[in-house]
Order: structure tokens, then C-alpha cells, then sequence
């Protein structure tokens, strides 16, 4: 337990932004409980989808935040190996492939199975070139990632995330690794002026605490899985009203879950175009397999296929020729290596009113997932009783 009290300002908030500020974490909560609900009625076909994308979103995620700059392609080409992730010269970030390749360890110990067996997959076919300063940055990245499940470890359990989001906050004012460093000032002279320039500061990259707090979700009950919460922790979130840096918190929270909540809707897309597209394939193929890996993850070369698919090189030919014999196969030569990527057949039928009005009918199964959702919210927003002394 942490001895922690919420920080309402002398003065406490007025009824308006009380009522903001209730009305938003109560969307966030909703967002939660619907986010949990899909999570306990996932298919296991879906699940694998959804663990490829959010591998591939939380290691752009993660360099974004180093300051790396780099476009999709470009991803793609440096994590096969065959160039470097950017061209430019950059003055803080630490190496890519460190941090890759230690964010892939820390998702790889993952308590949701998809999620770990993907990441470990993604280990084996992880062909980035190494770095100078590899060694460096792993052991400082590896100190920032047993900081923060150390910080994460602290928070007390709760019916709801806001509190623990609270304390959050105050630890990473406090920490050495995520606390945001202090400004500093250069003197220039320019002819008779002086004057005081604010220095460049480095960046405060916070993905391991983000990695960190899906499993504290899981603790408190909130989560069944404990999913890498991309984007959470923002630095321009605090601002002089406590009351409004809460809803920010949890305008953040909700809009991560909305972004994972998407992500799962297109992990279902993926396998219905499986369904579609392979119809006719044999029970054996496993076509259909890595035609989800390259959608959910995008371009990969031959070698990185072999790893993760645990396939020979003829196996992945033969995988690869009915991609091709379907129409979904798009290779494209980079530094003389081919990188494989899937896209949508452009020839499926448009759908005609009839076939709109059939999509716009519910399944019993989609209907009972829906009702098993709203049970789950209607459990969760029990659990909030508003006679609690700060509110959630």
C-alpha cells in the first residue's frame, strides 16, 4: 500500500469541472470495460493477430518516443536488416536496435501467452543492424525497465485505474530515468546582445512504464490481459489545475484504449479476409498463416519468415507461391533482398444494399459477446462507490 492522498488544490474544484472530470473517467472506464470484454471472449486466431500488431505499434511507438525518425518502409527495411532505421545524425536517441531488442525481452515475458510467444518470434527474426553503442544503451534501457516495474509494483490495487494513474504521476516527478530533465540555458552573443537560449533537452522516453501499467491493469481485475499501453504517459500532461491534469489522464487512458480497441477490430478484419481468401485451401496450408503475419506486422524478408513461422526455406516458397496464386502477394527487391508484404484482393464484390443490410444484421455470437461486454462494464462501474473519498 502507498500512503498517498489525491492532490486537490486548496481551493477544491468547482461543480463544473468536477463534473468533466467525472464524466471522463467515466468514458474511460466504459472504454475499459469493453476493451476487457472482447479480451475475455477472444478466439485464439484473433488473439495472435492482435499480439502481431501491437508488437509492431509498441516498437515504433517506443523509438518514436527515443526520437527517431523513420517512416513505415523504412521500419520494415531496417528491422530485415538491410538498412539503417534513418539516415540522419540524431543527438539523443539511444540505439535503435537496443531498444528494440530490449523492449521485445520485456514483451516476451508477457503473462498474456499470444503476446509472449509472439514477441519471442519476433526476437529470433529481429536482423537490425547493431549499433556502436548497443552495450550502452541496453544496460541503461535495462535499468529504466526494472525502475519502472519497481514503480508500477508500488501502486496500490484499486476498483479503477485514476488513483493508481495519480500516483503514477508523482513517481515519475521523482525518478531518475522518466522525470523530464531540468531546462537549462546557453548565452550567445549577437553583436551587443546577450542572450539566453534554451538548451535542446534530451528526451524522457516513458514505454517501459507504459509496458508496465497493462500489468497493473491486470492486477486490479480491470484487464484480462496485460497489454503494453502505448502513448499513456504524456509529458505536457500536467498543467497548474490538478483537477484538469486528472481529466487529461484520463482523456490519455481512454484514447490508448480507443487505439487498441481499433487495433483488435482490424486483428478481426485480417482473419474474415482468411476466411475469404483461403476458403479453398487445404486444412494443411499454412498460407492463410503467414498471409496474417504480413498483414498484421507488414513487409518481412524469407530469413525472418523461416524464424518465425518455424518453416524451411521451401516450406515458406510454397507458402509464399500461394499468396501469389491467390493475389495477395507483393514483393518488392530492396539492396538486392526481397521483402514480402500482403495487400487486399481489389476484386471482391461491392457490397450491394441487400448485402449491406445482411452485414448490418448481428450474429447471436456477436450479440452474446456485446451482452457479455456490457455485463463485464456493468461489474466494473458497480465496483465504484461514490461515497469514496476522492473521486475515481
Amino acid at each position: 500500500m502507498t500512503d498517498f492522498e489525491p492532490d486537490w488544490p486548496p481551493d477544491p474544484p468547482n461543480a463544473e469541472e468536477l463534473e468533466a472530470l467525472c464524466t471522463q473517467q467515466a468514458r474511460a472506464s466504459l472504454a475499459l470495460g469493453r476493451l476487457d470484454g472482447l479480451l475475455k471472449h477472444c478466439p485464439p486466431d484473433i488473439a495472435h493477430v492482435f499480439a502481431a500488431k501491437l508488437v509492431r505499434d509498441t516498437l515504433t511507438a517506443a523509438l518514436t518516443q527515443e526520437s527517431h525518425s523513420f517512416t513505415e518502409p523504412r521500419f520494415a527495411i531496417w528491422f530485415a536488416g538491410l538498412a539503417p532505421l534513418s539516415d540522419e545524425a540524431l543527438q539523443f536517441a539511444r540505439s535503435a536496435r537496443a531498444v528494440s531488442g530490449q523492449l521485445l525481452a520485456e514483451l516476451a515475458l508477457s503473462r498474456w501467452e499470444p503476446l509472449a510467444e509472439t514477441a519471442i518470434g519476433f526476437q529470433a527474426a529481429f536482423l537490425a543492424f547493431h549499433d556502436a553503442n548497443d552495450a550502452q544503451a541496453r544496460e541503461a534501457i535495462q535499468d529504466s525497465l526494472a525502475e519502472a516495474r519497481t514503480i508500477i509494483a508500488s501502486l496500490p490495487t484499486a476498483p479503477l485505474p485514476f488513483t493508481g494513474l495519480e500516483i503514477l504521476r508523482h513517481g515519475i516527478a521523482k525518478s531518475s530515468h522518466f522525470a523530464l530533465p531540468e531546462r537549462a540555458h546557453d548565452a550567445v552573443q549577437l553583436d551587443n546582445l546577450l542572450l539566453l537560449v534554451e538548451r535542446t533537452r534530451p528526451p524522457s522516453p516513458r514505454w517501459p512504464l507504459e509496458i508496465a501499467f497493462g500489468s497493473y491493469l491486470r492486477d486490479c481485475g480491470l484487464l484480462s490481459a496485460a497489454l503494453p499501453i502505448a502513448g499513456l504517459i504524456r509529458q505536457a500532461i500536467v498543467n497548474d489545475s490538478a483537477t484538469q491534469t486528472r481529466i487529461a489522464e484520463a482523456e490519455a487512458l481512454e484514447s490508448c484504449l480507443h487505439r487498441l480497441r481499433n487495433t483488435y477490430d482490424q486483428a478481426c478484419a485480417i482473419v474474415a479476409e482468411i476466411q475469404t481468401y483461403f476458403d479453398e485451401a487445404r486444412a494443411t496450408s499454412r498460407a492463410p498463416q503467414l498471409y496474417a503475419l504480413l498483414r498484421a506486422f507488414g513487409p518481412l524478408r524469407s530469413a525472418q519468415i523461416e524464424k518465425l513461422l518455424g518453416a524451411t526455406r521451401i516450406g515458406v516458397r510454397t507458402m509464399l507461391a500461394s499468396l501469389a496464386k491467390v493475389g495477395v502477394l507483393n514483393p518488392e527487391i530492396i539492396c538486392g533482398v526481397k521483402l514480402y508484404s500482403v495487400r487486399q484482393k481489389t476484386d471482391l464484390r461491392s457490397p450491394s444494399i441487400a448485402t449491406e443490410a445482411e452485414t448490418m444484421a448481428f450474429s447471436k455470437d456477436a450479440i452474446d459477446a456485446y451482452d457479455s461486454s456490457m455485463a463485464d462494464i456493468d461489474q466494473l462501474l458497480a465496483r465504484y462507490s461514490p461515497t469514496d473519498n476522492h473521486t475515481e
